[in-house]
């Protein structure tokens, strides 16, 4: 039995051995070596845990996740270049204090709506309509949306003068929006009070 062990391990490490390996060891050092060590495989389960649970609460998956937290941190970014540069402001630490509640407050909204959204849907006419789901892409298409303008109004401020020409167009659109959401005020003569 020891006999045949060896002739297949001898075989395989010729094998292995035409491909540029020295012997068994060698190739699944080579294959697994970085995976094999213990702070690597704690690292990689701790963010294999994270990207899962990030795409089951949240709704998004980790990547889009991960760059709308960088979105938030590029805001921010700008946000403290252009009150230290251009306004002349000191730098406050209270400002990092807002960033994290703001990330955790748009986090807590997306995690409730997506709650939502996967178990309240409802069939009318044997149509699926689903309200929270709808809420849900609307409120990340906002907090996206709202991140962009501050982002560019930041860059405006900085002096790329460029990017105000997105945020002036987003603005007009929003107040065209607004005033034809309006109601027109009333004009009628027998409400002044006579004296």
């Amino acid at each position: 039995m020891a006999s045949i062990h060896r002739m297949f391990t001898q075989s395989i490490e010729y094998t292995l051995m035409s491909f540029g390996f020295d012997n068994i060891h060698d190739t699944t050092t080579s294959l697994f070596g970085g995976i094999t060590k213990i702070h690597a495989l704690v690292w990689c389960s701790i963010f294999a845990t994270l990207a899962s649970l990030i795409e089951q609460w949240v709704g998004l998956e980790a990547k889009v996740y991960i760059a709308l937290v960088c979105l938030f941190l590029f805001e921010f970014a700008t946000g403290v270049a252009a009150s230290l540069f251009v306004r002349k402001e000191k730098f406050n630490s209270n400002k990092l204090g807002r960033i994290v509640v703001k990330i955790t407050v748009y986090t807590g909204l997306l995690i409730l709506f997506n709650a939502f959204k996967g178990q309240l849907g409802i069939d009318i006419f044997n149509l699926s309509f689903n309200f929270f789901e709808w809420i849900y892409y609307i409120v990340l298409n906002l907090l996206i949306l709202q991140l962009l303008v501050s982002v560019f109004e930041n860059l405006e401020t900085l002096g790329w003068k460029e990017v105000g020409i997105f945020v002036r167009i987003f603005k007009k659109k929003i107040n065209k929006f607004e005033k034809e959401q309006d109601p027109p005020e009333s004009t009628d003569e027998n409400t002044t009070s006579q004296s």
